[in-house]
Order: structure tokens, then C-alpha cells, then sequence
């Protein structure tokens, strides 16, 4: 039940940015923001049962962030292959992003629901093996959770608009938007979806930063890559009882195609 609002190419300063919040069982065992040892073009959070991951960015640019998709009224897929390796692959850097998009509709089928945004700044891309669908991002502020891309879910409307907000301010700290996906308020019954999980959870779930013993925010990510190629990562992980359990900050500058 994560959350992701992007803003392309509508800030002076960033061509890119983006605000998420990775919602899990707190038991699953994962490895906040590191570059990984065995794939250190990788700089993201681990999931250590399946080994993907669910946000990430490359050395050239390239990011990759998947949220699954919620309707547990749809025949369920226990036995499937791990989501988290489809991000793992797309960062890698020799990745055709078009041999992927004619692909992957082959393939949705094996996978459980999920949504996938991913590219570079000049060409990110949105897929969806529910819909089936693929489309290019426009410059603008874009939001998914677990639905389609841009579904008006209370929580995401709420979330990209104080993005929106950001972004025309023109303000330069990545790190104020920390505040706008730590927003604990529910929604109001009447606004919320019916994916299945029943109204105590939807309510639980209406909320920009899920607050739950079991299951809730592990994780907030803010990415920017400013017009001169810089990356900037920065990365709070939570304990259950919602507390800062710690913070991780990169930054590096983009490689260019004839740097090894």
C-alpha cells in the first residue's frame, strides 16, 4: 500500500523529483538505502525475503519504483515471481526500456498486480500488468498508489497537490517534503476505495503515512535530479510505532555515456 508522487520537469531547479512512502509488514526484513555490493550500480532499499527492491536509481539517471496493486476481490497469485526483481532489472544499465514495454504485456499474467514507474527524466514511462497498458509521463505532478496511475484516492490527491504546491514555490529543500508524506490524517469513510480489506483497514490505509503495529510506513524516499545532473537521495526508515529509526543521505553526480 505505497504511495509516489513524481514531478517532472516542473520545478526551476530539479528536472525530477520524487516523494514516496514504502508501505510493508514491519516483520518483512529489508536494508534501508545502501549502494549494493553485488549490483553497485544500484543505489536503493533491499527487500531480504525475495532479494528486489521497490525504489531505486542508477548511475546514469535511470530510476525505477513499483507499488503493488490492491484489490484483494481479484483472484490472489501466492506462488508468483517477486515484483521487486522486475525494479532490480530495470536499473540495470544495459536495460532496453522498449524491449521491456513489448515484453511485459507477454508476461503480466504471472506477476500479482502491480504498477511500475521508471526511465530517466528525458522518458519515464508508466505500466500497469492490470490494465496491461503502458504510457509516457508528461512533465507535470503525477501520483500512484495502488491503483492506476493517477486514480483519486484521497490520500494521493492530498499528496500531489501539496507537491504541486512545492513545486511552484520553487522551493530548493528536498527534505520539506519529508512533512508532506508524513501526513498521518484518515480520510472520511464516504471518500474512501473498496479494495477488499474491509473498512477498519481502508481507513487505516487513507492516511499519506500509515500508523499500525503490523503493517504500515517503513520507509519515505525524496529523489531529486537537478538540471545539472546531480542526484540527491534521501531516505528516513520507521519503526512500528512510527518513530525515525534512521536516515540515509547520497549524493552523486550522473555518469555521462563515454564514463566507465
Amino acid at each position: 500500500m505505497c504511495l509516489t508522487i513524481i514531478a517532472l520537469h516542473a520545478h526551476p531547479k530539479y528536472q525530477l523529483v520524487i516523494a514516496a512512502n514504502r508501505d510493508e509488514f514491519h516483520n518483512r526484513p529489508a536494508l534501508a538505502a545502501h549502494y549494493w555490493e553485488d549490483a553497485p550500480h544500484i543505489l536503493g532499499g533491499r527487500d531480504l525475503q525475495a532479494g528486489g527492491t521497490w525504489l531505486g536509481v542508477n548511475q546514469d539517471g535511470g530510476f525505477a519504483n513499483l507499488t503493488n496493486y490492491r484489490d484483494f476481490r481479484l483472484p490472489q497469485k501466492p506462488d508468483a515471481p517477486s515484483r521487486g526483481k522486475i525494479v532490480q532489472d530495470l536499473l540495470h544499465p544495459d536495460t532496453d526500456h522498449s524491449e521491456f514495454l513489448s515484453r511485459m504485456p507477454h508476461e503480466a499474467d504471472k506477476f500479482a498486480g502491480f504498477n511500475i514507474l521508471f526511465g530517466t527524466p528525458e522518458n519515464a514511462w508508466y505500466y500497469s500488468n492490470i490494465s496491461n497498458q503502458s504510457s509516457r509521463l508528461q512533465a507535470g505532478v503525477t501520483g500512484l498508489s495502488n491503483h492506476l496511475l493517477n486514480t483519486p484516492w484521497p490520500k494521493l490527491v492530498t499528496s500531489r497537490q501539496a507537491v504541486c504546491n512545492w513545486t511552484k514555490t520553487g522551493g530548493a529543500r528536498l527534505g520539506d517534503l519529508f512533512a508532506v508524506m508524513a501526513d498521518q490524517n484518515r480520510h472520511p469513510d464516504e471518500l474512501l476505495p473498496d479494495t477488499g480489506i474491509g473498512m477498519e483497514f481502508e481507513r487505516k490505509a487513507s492516511a499519506i503515512f500509515i500508523l499500525d503495529p503490523v503493517y504500515g510506513t517503513r520507509a519515505t524516499t525524496v529523489i531529486g535530479i537537478d538540471l545539472e545532473g546531480k542526484v540527491t537521495y534521501l531516505e528516513r526508515t520507521f519503526d512500528p510505532d512510527g518513530r525515525i529509526r534512521s536516515e540515509n543521505e547520497f549524493g552523486f553526480q550522473i555518469r555521462r555515456n563515454n564514463e566507465s
